[in-house]
């Protein structure tokens, strides 16, 4: 299967509102200027562009697909049994502030199905999961206690709006100073909860699965598309305004 590429944009500090009037183009499929069928078809990729901040490239290495959606457009469109898409390396230091963003679009009801939509990796677990969490039944942005197999003590930020198969907006932030994590969903705030001491998750940044007991996990069903990173914890209302931004034309 061909390997595409997707480019995520990490946001290194800048202010929402200003974020949000600079995009340009988010998440579009390239013009192949190609409709010969007898030549080779061009990789996929996405273009995100913003204010301020640097462009990381995710390669898809069981490729993926693209969907034109009736309400944000192209998306990336992933199988939820091996596609997803990774970065070189690690985006956010999971040891200081950061915030992390994605629009999903689940496929079908998860059920007893953990889905995420981003995450880093460590050697056993993920730093973050900004997920549905089958355990809550609930959308949720958990934190594991350590780096390493079957971690007991976790945290997790969960939130009582619903788990639906409609679009939905996920944010997940990470305070260092309280040592607290938060998620929010369509841009009204869930649960915080305050984490024990932090590690540093330096695998890449993983779109549609995660990392759990050494193995990727978690893979998503679905649509995915705008997955921002920020290294600092967002407010409210940048979240708000976040949700409510209209898709880039």
């Amino acid at each position: 299967m061909q390997s595409r590429t997707v480019t995520v944009f990490a946001g290194l500090g800048a202010g929402v509102a200003v974020l949000v009037a600079a995009v340009a183009v988010l998440w579009p499929p390239p013009e192949r200027g190609q409709t010969d069928p007898s030549l080779p078809e061009l990789p996929d990729a996405v273009q995100v562009a913003v204010d301020e901040g640097g462009i990381a490239t995710a390669d898809c290495p069981n490729g993926m697909d693209w969907h034109t959606d009736g309400v944000r457009g192209e998306v990336v469109d992933l199988n939820g049994s091996n596609e997803y898409c990774a970065t070189a390396g690690p985006m956010v230091d999971t040891t200081a502030s950061y915030s992390v963003s994605a629009w999903v679009k689940l496929a079908v009801p998860p059920g007893k199905l953990a889905m995420a939509a981003v995450g880093q990796d460590g050697t056993n677990a993920s730093g973050f999961y900004l997920q549905y969490s089958w355990y809550h039944g609930k959308w949720a942005f958990n934190w594991m206690e350590a780096d390493v197999i079957d971690p007991a003590d976790n945290v997790t930020a969960t939130s009582d709006e619903p788990v639906t198969t409609e679009w939905t907006h996920l944010v997940g932030t990470y305070d260092a100073k309280t040592k607290r994590i938060q998620v929010y969903v369509n841009g009204v705030p869930g649960t915080t909860r305050t984490i024990g001491k932090p590690w540093r998750a330096t695998g890449p940044l993983t779109i549609g699965r995660a990392k759990w007991n050494g193995q990727p996990s978690n893979y998503l069903r679905g649509n995915v598309d705008d997955v921002r990173l920020w290294t600092r914890a967002l407010r409210p209302d940048e979240v708000v305004g976040l949700f409510t931004a209209p898709p880039a034309a």
